[in-house]
């Protein structure tokens, strides 16, 4: 409950659900007291109520939020950008080691973009800059909403493709109450969500119905992609996607990003693969020790 409410991406994410769960702590109490109810239970009422909000919300913490309305301006500045994404000057270091040096890459709306180098170069760095899981020491981001795949293979093993696809997209009309009473509203966008779903798992050709953990490893790699797809970012950023594919699976994979592409996303892809980046990528840069040494 502590991570949810705070957020889990945001540094100060698990402070602010502790001092939330303090305040709930002292509101049990006192409902406690009038309702004759025990401290211990009325607590865990509250904190079961807050977690299906916020889970039932797609909320993603108390600090991201309150960190958007006190930028607010630089904010609605930053995300003009028209749907993709833009980095200036991104300089990150860990100790001695500089990362990334003064990266400045545009990824553009309809592209795919190959990022490219010798293992060390710095090309996770600057996904997670890219990708908002590390901050950097220097340097501007500018993008409409991203989401990020891992190099390692990560999926939920109980969960099917197609709940998959549903967990990640953003409901108009999926709030707490709307969803507690299925309002016709709320029904209906999740018949919508779950065609496009369907849609998009048929054309990668994954079977829906199907746990995650009982799919092969390149099919799992391909439901990570259309997983992230799914969220409605904008752009995507793509972490080895054909790792532990078979040469039909990663023609799989470079069939669904091309379709992405398509569909007017912004893909920036890292690949050791070179016959799937000749195969997708519209344009190739690549690192050398943080550093851009070529764009192609």
């Amino acid at each position: 409950v502590v991570v949810l409410v705070g957020g889990a991406v945001a540094p100060l994410g698990a402070t602010a659900g502790v001092i939330v769960l303090g305040i709930l702590s002292v509101a049990a109490e006192a409902i406690g007291s009038v309702e004759n109810v025990a401290h211990a239970r009325s607590h865990a009422l509250l904190a079961a109520v807050m977690l299906l909000g916020v889970v039932s919300l797609g909320w993603d913490g108390i600090v991201r939020p309150v960190r958007r309305r006190f930028r607010a301006a630089g904010v609605q500045a930053k995300t003009r950008v028209s749907r993709g994404l833009a980095a200036r000057d991104l300089t990150k270091s860990y100790g001695p080691v500089r990362a990334a040096d003064g990266v400045s890459l545009t990824l553009e709306p309809g592209t795919v973009t190959a990022l490219v180098g010798s293992n060390g170069s710095g090309k996770t760095t600057v996904l997670r800059l890219l990708a908002g899981a590390v901050p950097p020491d220097a340097g501007t981001i500018e993008h409409g909403g991203v989401a990020r795949t891992l190099q390692a293979t990560a999926i939920f093993p109980t969960l099917t493709a197609l709940e998959h696809l549903l967990a990640t997209p953003r409901r108009h009309h999926g709030g707490l109450v709307r969803s507690l009473l299925a309002t016709p509203k709320a029904r209906a966008e999740e018949a919508r969500l779950a065609m496009v779903a369907r849609a998009a798992l048929e054309r990668a050709g994954i079977p829906p119905d199907v746990r995650a953990s009982e799919l092969p490893v390149g099919e799992q790699r391909l439901l990570m992609v259309l997983t992230a797809a799914a969220s409605g970012a904008t752009t995507l950023l793509v972490d080895e996607p054909s790792a532990g594919a078979s040469p039909v699976d990663a023609k799989r994979i470079v069939d669904t990003l091309a379709g992405l592409r398509d569909d007017r996303r912004a893909i920036l892809v890292v690949e050791h693969n070179l016959g799937v980046v000749r195969r997708i990528a519209d344009r190739v840069i690549e690192l050398e020790n943080g550093r851009i040494v070529e764009t192609s």
